[in-house]
This record gives structure tokens, C-alpha cells and sequence, in this order.
């Protein structure tokens, strides 16, 4: 639901707006890559999935964007209320998972670039040879 992308995107903003002046001033680049990614997850997917999964298997059936449109997240074969586990198991399939690989592979890209470039930077300088 649009509603619900629009709440992750402001809890992704928010980490952001801490994160992006903590990179920037010097204190997790000392951080690898695989680390930053990590913190990343920990930070942004952890929550989102959790609190998605709180709201499903709630009293209340549904997300923000759920009870907008009237929707109720419900066992199939009994009507009732998903338990915590199963509505943990769905929104980790469904968002954790992909968004999780989706960054790792962005991360990967990114490192990869940055290495690429690093090492053409730093190419020792090898005056033409001259004819003999």
C-alpha cells in the first residue's frame, strides 16, 4: 500500500538524516563495507519488518496502509487473527528478504566502483618508452 511505503520512506529518512552526518564526519568510515551494510539492515529493515509485523498480527489485522483500504491481514482457512510468528515469517519473505539482497547487491556494486576507481587513481606513472 502506498500509505505504508510512505511511513517506511519517513522512517528511512530519519535514519538517514542520522546516518548521512555520521558517514560524512568521519566516524563509520573506518567501517567496512560489509559492516555499513549490516548497520544498514539493522537500522532500516529490522524495524520495518517488526513494526509491520506488530501492526498485522495486532487486535487491528492491518498496517496504516491496510486499515486505509480496508484491508485485514486474516488466516485463510479460519478467518482468524495471524499469529505473530506466521505474520513475521510473511513480512520477512515478502519485504526483509529482497530489500535485504536489494542492498547488499547495491552495496557490492558500489564497493566494486569505488575499488575500480581507487586503483586508477593510484597507477604509477610510466614515462613513454623512446625509440631506439
Amino acid at each position: 500500500m502506498l500509505v505504508d511505503w510512505f511511513c517506511i520512506l519517513v522512517w528511512v529518512a530519519i535514519t538517514a538524516a542520522i546516518g548521512v552526518p555520521l558517514y560524512l564526519s568521519g566516524v563509520t568510515p573506518s567501517m567496512g563495507p560489509a559492516t555499513l551494510n549490516l548497520m544498514a539492515a539493522l537500522m532500516t529493515v529490522v524495524p520495518v519488518t517488526v513494526g509491520l509485523t506488530l501492526l498485522e498480527s495486532s487486535a487491528r489485522e492491518a498496517s496504516v496502509g491496510k486499515r486505509t483500504r480496508q484491508l485485514h491481514v486474516v488466516d485463510a482457512v479460519t478467518g482468524l487473527r495471524v499469529p505473530f510468528r506466521r505474520s513475521i515469517l510473511r513480512n520477512t519473505l515478502k519485504i526483509g528478504v529482497p530489500w535485504t539482497i536489494g542492498n547488499a547487491n547495491q552495496a557490492s556494486r558500489a564497493t566494486d566502483l569505488a575499488s575500480r576507481r581507487a586503483s586508477e587513481d593510484f597507477r604509477p606513472y610510466c614515462p613513454p618508452r623512446r625509440a631506439p
